[in-house]
């Protein structure tokens, strides 16, 4: 099972994912836990030579695809030549990881998924329907994660949280004070996710302002995703030998909009 958080930079998307990684592991799941460990176990050189090594495996395995991906980015009209040289090769990334076959038997966690990179995308494109031209959910060339954890705070919170970065990560950082442009990101966040939602993908919205709100949703999020595993291996069983897995059925969450 693959589940990815999306949100703002700042939002917390990282601290709640690897909080849900140590639950399922004190409950004795199998977890990989792939672009956090990426980004604080490797060093620069290391996580290069990781990431190319994805992007050429799915050049390999998806050529037609990777292909259309690449054309669907350029024609979102990316404002930088820099913007392009890092959506291009994050988006081929993070499309090799969902795109990997998928177990009952482990939960694959990223912090930096397909909805992270089409925000990314987004944030960058100056053409208006860069989410038309990029992301067609209905397509079988438009990777897809089992669940989405969409975390959501406040701009205060993410201004805060932005600014007392050591060193600058994303993009928004010099922005973190215009209210503007964090309502334009979210709004692209907010867009997203109704499109993944469209397609099938559940979709769990939680907010994430305060240690006391991040420890309940790691809980609360942490009880879904074992829910969701158990109605995979439940369907698993039915599922004739050698048949494809495929994602959990659409169903209400019951903290949406927490």
């Amino acid at each position: 099972m693959l589940v990815e958080f999306l949100g703002l930079p700042g939002a917390g998307k990282s601290t709640l994912s690897h909080l849900v990684a140590n639950l399922l592991l004190e409950r004795r799941y199998t977890v990989e836990e792939t672009t956090y460990d990426l980004d604080r176990r490797f060093g620069k050189f290391e996580r290069s030579v990781i990431k190319l090594a994805h992007i050429a495996r799915y050049l390999c395995t998806h050529p037609r695809c990777a292909l259309s991906n690449v054309s669907s980015i350029l024609a979102t009209r990316q404002a930088t030549l820099a913007d392009i040289k890092k959506s291009i090769p994050n988006w081929l990334y993070v499309a090799s990881l969902v795109s990997r076959r998928r177990s009952d038997d482990r939960i694959i966690l990223l912090d930096q998924g397909v909805a992270q990179a089409v925000w990314s995308i987004g944030f960058a494109a100056e053409q208006e329907l860069w989410l038309d031209l990029h992301m067609n959910t209905t397509s079988e060339r438009t990777p897809k994660p089992d669940l989405i954890i969409q975390v959501q705070a406040s701009f205060e919170t993410v201004s805060v949280r932005l600014d007392s970065r050591k060193k600058r990560i994303s993009r928004l950082e010099s922005l973190v004070q215009n209210h503007s442009v964090l309502q334009h990101a979210q709004d692209h966040c907010d867009e997203i996710s109704l499109r993944f939602e469209a397609a099938g993908v559940p979709i769990i919205k939680v907010h994430n302002d305060d240690p006391e709100q991040l420890a309940s949703n790691a809980r609360l999020v942490t009880d879904i995703i074992i829910a969701f595993v158990n109605e995979q291996t439940a369907a698993s069983r039915e599922r004739p030998q050698g048949a494809p897995l495929s994602a959990p059925q659409k169903r209400a969450s019951p903290i949406r909009g927490l």
